[in-house]
């Protein structure tokens, strides 16, 4: 029988609609990776078996789920193993570039308030004082500076004015996150390699603040160039996905 994190149930115990309720707990299950199968298959009877609700509120959660981009990444793909092909892949992280170097390009034409530009900061120092030894020993905690780089991807999205970018690039960001390369793991480079992503990202937040959008794109871009490589060498996370693909 499925087992759901006791501290994720009881965060969203009170939450009303039961359909709102169940897509909480499973969303922030599955983005954690946080809960276990025990021999049980991930489906909608599994699922409200365990959280002790009808298969209506459940299904209506599932379908959320699909919207999101997140359950077709559990469906078996053509190559024999879960996700997306290579190819699939590849096609989304050229489409993600695209659309992120737009998404600068807009926000600092429009121009970002100090409240954002503030935000970007925190989110930027918050990855660049993390415990870089423990989260080498740790794959939790490197989550947990892939959640704040997206926050600081997704931040710049959303004050671009665009809606439609803003969803897109979501959709995609939350699909990237499901894969890692070797080059992410190698002791003598990832210290360095991030620190360089995160000194990028001062400079695009200087060009947001100068409204400088041509150059906002290109650091975009030339962050997306450094970071193409870690998909090209990348496979599914088995650790993301172990707990419900036993």
């Amino acid at each position: 029988m499925l087992q759901f994190p006791e501290e994720i149930t009881e965060m969203y115990r009170d939450v009303k609609p039961l359909s709102q309720r169940v897509y909480k707990i499973l969303y922030d299950s599955l983005m954690s990776g946080s809960f276990s199968l025990n021999g049980a298959v991930f489906t909608e009877s599994s699922v409200a078996q365990a959280l002790g609700v009808s298969r209506t509120p459940v299904r209506a959660a599932f379908e959320r789920l699909y919207a999101d981009g997140i359950l077709q990444n559990l469906q078996k793909n053509g190559e024999g193993g879960y996700g997306l092909t290579r190819k699939e892949l590849m096609d989304a992280v050229y489409l993600d570039e695209l659309l992120e170097c737009q998404a600068a390009y807009l926000a600092a034409r429009k121009g970002v308030s100090a409240n954002d530009l503030e935000l970007l900061q925190e989110l930027n120092d918050a990855m660049y004082e993390m415990d870089w030894p423990a989260i080498r020993k740790n794959r939790l905690r490197a989550y947990a500076y892939r959640d704040l780089s997206m926050q600081f991807h997704l931040l710049i999205a959303k004050v671009s004015g665009s809606r439609y970018l803003y969803e897109k690039i979501t959709q995609l960001r939350r699909m990237k996150r499901m894969y890692r390369s070797s080059e992410e793991s190698e002791p003598n480079t990832v210290h360095f390699e991030t620190e360089y992503r995160l000194r990028i990202n001062q400079k695009l937040m200087e060009a947001l603040a100068a409204r400088d959008a041509r150059s906002a794109e290109m650091l975009m871009r030339y962050k997306h160039y450094l970071d193409r490589p870690v998909y090209e060498d990348s496979v599914i996370d088995l650790f993301y996905w172990e707990n419900y693909n036993k």
